[in-house]
């Protein structure tokens, strides 16, 4: 978010009997549609932001998120990303409720 207008991160949950589901939002650069599907790769990273600025720390951060991926996807936990470039991103997480865990 560091180059928007407006910084905002907004993180919502909400459960039924079944699921709890995280919403976190940010009001950052977005992510191009060619790479939504990617973010979960490891080692994946764009040369570039969405704004024309070389990364610098992608790489970390994208391996944490695929890492973090790994480790939640063996208990069931379900991700989704939309985003929309100049806008930002929604990450949605969806967790199992179960007595097994």
């Amino acid at each position: 978010m560091s180059e928007s207008k407006e910084k905002k991160l907004t993180v919502k949950t909400r459960s039924d009997a079944e699921y709890i589901y995280i919403d976190i939002s940010d009001t950052g650069c977005g992510i191009a549609k060619e790479n939504l599907s990617k973010v979960f790769t490891p080692f994946f990273h764009p040369e570039k932001s969405s704004m024309g600025k070389k990364f610098d720390k992608t790489r970390i951060y994208l391996t944490s998120l695929f890492n973090t991926y790994m480790f939640l996807d063996s208990y069931g936990v379900k991700f989704d990303v939309e985003s929309e470039l100049w806008i930002g991103t929604t990450f949605h997480i969806k967790i199992p409720i179960s007595s097994n865990i």
